[in-house]
Order: C-alpha cells, then structure tokens, then sequence
C-alpha cells in the first residue's frame, strides 16, 4: 500500500507498507494481514534475492521504509527544525472488513 501526503511547495510526504515481500501467498483477501513500513523478513529466495541484494548496494536496512521524511514538513510546506514521527507504523484491518472477502 502506498500513500502520498501533498505539501504546498515541497516534495509530497510519502510511505509505503505490505505485509512481506514475497507478497501474501495462498491469501487472495487484500484486507487478510496486517501492513507496516517495516517487514518483518528479509527477501529469501529466487528473484527476490537478487532484488534485496541490489537494494542492499544502497542501504543495510531494505526491510524498513522510514518516517522522517514525512515530518519534515507541514502540509503547508513550513519547515520543522525538530520533527516528532513514529519508528514504525502498522496498518490493521477490522475484523469487519477482514471477513467481507475470502482468502481464496
């Protein structure tokens, strides 16, 4: 899931979160787990290994999406000397909209 924040002026605020990179296998309910901007393993086999070796090039931390960025600024664009964001966030579906779809 992805979400951009627009800021007047400034770069939009934005974060990504899933729930693993190798997706939700034998899950076809998109509402079925819980997303957050840090996963929790690492890319394992085939591809995306050699996806997680390449992002590795660029950073030791490809499992995290970071927050600062975000509360940098105000959503008119004023700058924040000191900004205050979480470590991380988890997106957790209601048990309501969990149950409106299958899993298969």
């Amino acid at each position: 899931m992805g979400l951009k924040f627009l800021r007047d002026g400034v770069d939009s605020g934005n974060l990504v979160s899933m729930f693993d990179v190798a997706g939700q296998p034998g899950n076809w309910n998109f509402f079925g787990n819980d997303f957050a901007n840090h996963i929790p393993q690492p890319p394992a086999s085939g591809p995306l290994l050699a996806v997680g070796a390449k992002f590795a090039t660029y950073t030791s931390f490809i499992q995290y999406v970071g927050l600062s960025d975000m509360a940098m600024y105000s959503e008119t664009g004023a700058s924040n000397p000191q900004p205050v964001f979480p470590w991380s966030l988890r997106f957790a579906p209601s048990n309501d909209v969990k149950n409106l779809f299958p899993n298969e």
